[in-house]
Order: C-alpha cells, then structure tokens, then sequence
C-alpha cells in the first residue's frame, strides 16, 4: 500500500482517539445538574458527529464490512489471582463441557475422503471445489432491529440484510452454522436458505437462532432445529472439514464462496496475499479493536461476509469478513484464519440452545427509555446503559425500585449498553419470572453515582400492553398541551432545559 494509504489510517485514529476524553470512574462523575447557557448546543453537535460515524460500519484505512456493522464489546470480569483464574476455567468447562466439536482435516481424514475418491492431500480443481465445498455454505437473511439516534432521543428501526455462514456441525438436535456476529447481530429474526433451494422458484427460509456472539472475534454460531429439517434438504446439505490455516504460504491459491450482495452463492477466487495481517476495526459508537487477518485478493462483497474460505483441497481455512473500499486500493480483503479462533468456536457451538418465547409468553420490565451512547457515556464519566424515562409504580420495574433517571447498566446477570441489550438479556424470561436488575444512581450525599441492585418480577403481556396504553395517553396528553398553546420552540414542545433533563435527568 502507499504511504499515502497509512497517514490516512494514522490520521483517522489519531482523530478518533481526540475526540473521547480522559475516562474517570463514574463515582467521580459530576452530578447531572441542568445545562447553563450553550451547554444543550454543544450536546447536540456531539450527537451529529456520533450519528455520522454510527451510519457507516469501518476499518481505519478505509476497509468497510460487507453487512452493517454495529460492534459491542462485552466486558468481563478478571479474576484476582492467575490460580483463581485456572479454577474459574476448570469449572467452567466441567459445567459446560465441549461436546461438539469441529470435523478437522488433520484429525478426521475419512470426513475428507469419504465426499472423493481423491486423498486428502490432493488439490482439487475450482469446479471440484464448488462442488463438494457449496453445499455447506448457506445464505443468511437478518431481519433485524437498529437503534437510530436522533436530538429527541433514540428510535428503533427495523432493518434487512444479507449474509453468508458456513454449516461446521450437526447433532441430533441441530444443525450449527459458522458466521460473522455482524451478520446476525441485533436480529429481531433470522432466517437461512441452503444453496441448493436458492435458484427455485419458492425458497424454503428456515428460521436460526443464535448458539453464541464472540463480538471481539466478530464470530457467531447459530443453529437450525432439526425438527426443521427434512430428510430430503439434510441429504443435499455438508458439513464443512475445516483446514490449518496456520500452515498457508504467500502465494498459495484459495477461493471464496458466499452470498455476494444477497443474490445467492457466487464463487471467486485468488492467492493469499498476506499473513497475520492486523486490522483495525472503528466501531460505530466510537473507538477501536484489532485483530490479525489473512489478506486476500479474492473478491469479498457485501454479502460475503461469514462464508467460506477454503484451501485447493476443500479445506474452510478463513472466515470472509472484510474488504478495503477505496478507489485507490484494489483487491485489498481480509477472512479470519479459522486455526486461530477453534477453541472460541466450539465454545460457542455448545452454548445452550435459546428458550424462544412468543410475545405473549415473554416478561416485561415496563420502562420506558434511552441509549446512554459511548461518545456521551465517555464525556460524562459513566458507563454506556439504559436511561430510565419512566418507570411508573404500578408495573414491574417501578414496584422493584427502579426510578426516572436511573441507569440500567446490568439484567439478567449480563452487561447492559443499550436498550436492543435489554431487551435480549430478558427475552428468556417469562411472565412472572425474576430477575436481577443493575442500575446507577446519584447519591447527594456522596456526590457520586451508585451501584444499586433490585429483584423485578417481570410484568406479563396484558399488564404490559396497560402499561403501553397508559404511556401512550400520556404522550398524546402532553403532545396535545404542546399544540394549545404551550411552549413549542422548535423542539416538540420541550424547552433547553427540559430537552437536558429528557437526557440526563433533574
């Protein structure tokens, strides 16, 4: 690449790395008093540049993914000591050992030999490829939900796209599918076609579920019920043998198969370019992650994302996942190598199955709320969470303790930064289950933010949908006052000062 290319990549990190300011503990915040004079604009040109980072999904440098791109990182807890944390793992594993495990070329050569007469050695031709590699790789439809950030707060908006996976395991009860988690991320639904059914006339979308998101990695696996599955599409369906990326040359021929601009399966294929190439990653909401890459100069459009990468003897050895658009650059793509992420995809692999809830057998918090985004999480000293605008003492979270202008931070025993989060640390839980609910409030006495934890018995459907008329009617009330004569400036009736307090509270 050009010099050129690198003092834009360093500029654009060194640009975002100006723009988050020193982070202090959240009990050394400030109190969250009304603006003074000026305070709201500035607050408002904040969220424009957060709003103009957040609509496009980029790599420093210019490399773009090839679905939307919305990345969280999750936060875990260390333990105090190196032998705590040896103990920690060793439970963990006996709690939930792996069961399921990755067809490895090295380890299962009959897997290799039993779809050719050729050995596992041998390098097949691209048509060889397409044909015994294809049927493993599927085309993933998200239906999704995505938060849009606006100066009155933040909406939800439901969006579709497209990507690929590549099926890695089947079980008795499963069928488990190999992708990127910005693929499947924020999905309301998903659904999966097979590449044999995508060119008839009526395609049979399967609906999938999400096993486990490594959203460090950018890896997800989701799984398909077999109860979903006939014998006939199970037939004409493989499962991928998975290479050793570690053991690729400069040069060496690969191809990429996946579903290139939602079209349905397309192939390309080219050399490896580069080894442990590492890349930086701009999350939407601000900030940064890096991980190493195999370069290509196989096609990765948008689309290809999550499928296959494979060796000339069939092998999946790299997870498509990026490519650099530029009108400078060419040919510039990066796949995850696939020996470098084994153990966290079997873990995911045997996560436990979703319990699927219909919105009618599913709990209810009964709040009403707003995303604490990144950018203004960071200038004010607090972590990213919920922001309770209501919480009326009649439904579940009001009745627990929860207040206007408190932060929900964790539920269910997970992290908390926005309210898509939320909604899916309880989508598990039912109607009159409990649950422990994680907020931060100021305290007047100390003069910082407080950690306060509540049991909320969660609200069923029908008290929720009161809870929904009731805020409604007082939406409709105060839209109405607004329209009669009270104060409108611009703002939907809400002054400087109330606009602040929608944010941040009294």
């Amino acid at each position: 690449m050009s010099d050129e290319f690198y003092e834009e990549e360093n500029k654009v990190e060194n640009e975002m790395n100006e723009v988050v300011p020193e982070k202090r503990s959240y009990e050394e915040a400030p109190a969250p008093v009304k603006k003074k004079s000026g305070a709201g604009k500035a607050f408002k040109k904040g969220v424009a540049i957060v709003l103009s980072a957040a609509l496009f999904g980029t790599v420093a440098g210019g490399a773009l993914y090839g679905s939307n791109y919305i990345l969280k990182k999750e936060f875990t807890k260390e333990s105090s000591s190196e032998e705590s944390t040896k103990q920690a793992d060793t439970e963990e594993k006996e709690k939930n050992p792996v069961d399921v495990k990755l067809t490895k070329a090295d380890e299962d050569d009959n897997a290799t030999e039993s779809t050719s007469s050729k050995s596992s050695t041998a390098a097949y031709s691209i048509p060889e490829i397409v044909d015994k590699c294809m049927p493993s790789v599927v085309a993933i439809t998200n239906l999704g939900i995505n938060d849009v950030r606006t100066i009155w707060g933040t909406y939800q908006q439901e969006s579709k796209s497209a990507g690929s996976g590549v099926i890695v395991a089947k079980t008795d009860d499963e069928l488990l599918i190999l992708t990127n988690n910005h693929v499947i991320d924020n999905s309301k639904e998903l659904t999966v076609i097979f590449s044999f059914d995508e060119d008839s006339d009526e395609p049979t979308p399967v609906n999938a579920y999400v096993k486990g998101q490594d959203e460090d990695r950018d890896l997800a696996v989701i799984g398909i019920s077999m109860k979903n599955l006939t014998e006939d599409m199970l037939s004409k369906i493989s499962v991928a043998v998975v290479g050793n990326s570690d053991k690729l040359d400069l040069g060496e021929q690969v191809v990429a198969i996946g579903n290139a601009l939602g079209y349905g399966q397309s192939v390309t294929t080219g050399i490896v370019s580069a080894l442990d190439r590492t890349v930086t990653l701009s999350k939407d909401s601000g900030g940064t992650i890096s991980n190493e890459y195999i370069q290509t100069d196989a096609a990765i459009n948008p689309g290809n994302s999550g499928g296959a990468l494979l060796n000339m003897k069939g092998e999946l050895i790299g997870i498509n996942s990026a490519k650099v658009s530029s009108s400078s650059v060419e040919g510039v793509c990066y796949a995850i190598p696939i020996s470098d992420v084994y153990d966290e995809v079997e873990q995911m692999m045997n996560e436990k199955a979703p319990v699927i809830l219909t919105d009618k057998e599913k709990g209810y918090l009964c709040i009403s709320g707003d995303d604490l985004d990144e950018y203004t999480a960071s200038r004010y000293h607090l972590p990213q969470g919920v922001y309770v605008s209501n919480a009326d003492d009649d439904f579940a979270a009001g009745k627990a303790g929860i207040e206007e202008g408190d932060l929900i931070i964790k539920a269910n025993g997970k992290e908390i930064k926005n309210m898509t989060e939320l909604k899916a640390a309880i989508a598990e839980l039912g109607g009159g289950d409990e649950t422990e609910v994680v907020v931060l409030r100021y305290d007047e006495d100390s003069r910082s933010y407080q950690e306060k934890e509540f049991t909320v018995k969660l609200d069923d459907y029908d008290k929720f949908q009161e809870f929904s008329e009731k805020l409604n009617e007082a939406k409709q009330k105060e839209s109405s006052s607004n329209n009669n004569g009270g104060n409108n400036n611009g703002n939907n009736g809400l002054d400087e000062d109330e606009m602040w307090n929608y944010f941040f509270g009294n």
